[in-house]
């Protein structure tokens, strides 16, 4: 028997365009102009993995939510203002040349960029233009793996709506963590675009022994960090780690990992990073690293804000931000000659990356335009 057809449907059959095989996609499908976000199953599983490492007493970093409806409320609303204000004022491209490396625009780099707050602790009268003391991170002991240019980098003052966010943030940290530092007197902005990263670290910078802490730290020994979260999803992961130096990874490996989606807060605990003893769940001493990075590495922008208790201050010209003393601001020979590279460099690297900084600033608007 035959089977018959209308030349209509031959036509269409012959016509027709062929239907692609549906593909298999683990987690949360990300569709044309959609955010790629954590799948709930990946989301469950990690807090279920935070929760039993605290129940061990594995780990003391925690996410923290406010009491109050209204102490949220009103907190997001002015995250939203400082954001705002951040992105329109003060993102500005450096070159920057961590560790080793050649120097880079900021906007390029592979790490993320940062933008620094510190609170004045007094006036300085050196004659000419007007300095004050101003608490600052990143010009101690790590000052080398952040990499900015100090004679273009800036410690700019905290303005109101920064300021809100700050005295809220202590008072809440000082009730929850009494026997911790929570002074918070600077606010390391970090800007994260598409696969930027912040790779392994701790904080603070410790012997060779990881029992003590190495002096001149940019961060007050003791003290809890606070990290606000604006934009797209990242996550903030942590691996323990043993050994001396830097350390390598456990064995067996431990891996913990924080979603921070826009509006959280985290709690960075100091007692994560020091030597950690428990025979009983660890034969082997151990402490915490942690790595940030984007959800969406291909077109992902998130802002975060790091409230910390500062351990260094340094004379800064009150107009500009920028460093006043020539120590502070006078690279090293070594580094000297890869941030003139850097600079030599610069519009260069941007016209084979076929972008700008201008381009770059607007991306970031745009993307964070729909968290206000």
């Amino acid at each position: 028997m035959v089977k018959r057809t209308s030349k209509k449907f031959e036509d269409d059959k012959e016509n027709a365009v062929p239907r692609k095989k549906k593909r298999i996609v683990l987690g949360k499908r990300k569709k044309d102009g959609e955010k790629k976000t954590l799948a709930e199953k990946d989301k469950r599983r990690y807090f279920a993995q935070i929760e039993s490492a605290q129940k061990k007493h594995l780990m003391k970093t925690q996410m923290v939510r406010f009491d109050s409806s209204g102490t949220q409320k009103e907190f997001s609303y002015y995250l939203k203002l400082t954001v705002a204000i951040i992105i329109k004022v003060y993102l500005t491209d450096n070159v920057k040349s961590a560790l080793w490396n050649e120097g880079i625009p900021a906007f390029l780099s592979p790490s993320a960029i940062n933008i620094y707050f510190g609170m004045n602790t007094g006036k300085v009268n050196y004659g000419g233009e007007k300095q004050v003391k101003r608490c600052s991170y990143g010009t101690g002991a790590g000052v080398r793996s952040i990499g900015l240019d100090p004679r273009y980098a800036t410690v700019n003052s905290f303005f109101p709506e920064m300021n809100r966010l700050r005295d809220t943030l202590v008072k809440e940290f000082s009730r929850r963590f009494p026997d911790c530092n929570c002074n918070f007197t600077h606010c390391a902005v970090k800007v994260y675009l598409k696969g930027q990263i912040v790779d392994w670290h701790t904080d603070m910078e410790f012997d060779n022994k990881h029992q003590n802490y190495l002096d001149h730290n940019s961060q007050a020994p003791n003290s809890v960090v606070a990290i606000v979260s604006f934009g797209d999803e990242k996550v903030l992961r942590f691996r323990s780690m043993e050994g001396t130096g830097k350390g390598t990874e456990s064995n067996p490996p431990r891996d913990i990992v924080f979603p921070q989606k826009s509006g959280s807060i985290l709690a960075l605990h100091p007692a994560d990073e020091q030597l950690i003893v428990l025979p009983c769940v660890a034969p082997v001493p151990f402490w915490w690293a942690h790595k940030a990075r984007m959800v969406d590495t291909t077109n992902g922008v998130a802002v975060s804000l790091l409230f910390r208790a500062a351990g260094s201050h340094q004379r800064i010209y009150a107009s500009s931000g920028k460093l006043a003393c020539r120590k502070d601001k006078t690279p090293k020979p070594d580094k000297l000659e890869q941030f003139n590279n850097g600079h030599v460099n610069y519009e260069q690297m941007y016209k084979e990356r076929g972008t700008s900084p201008e381009e770059i600033k607007m991306h970031v608007k745009e993307k964070l335009a729909e968290y206000f």
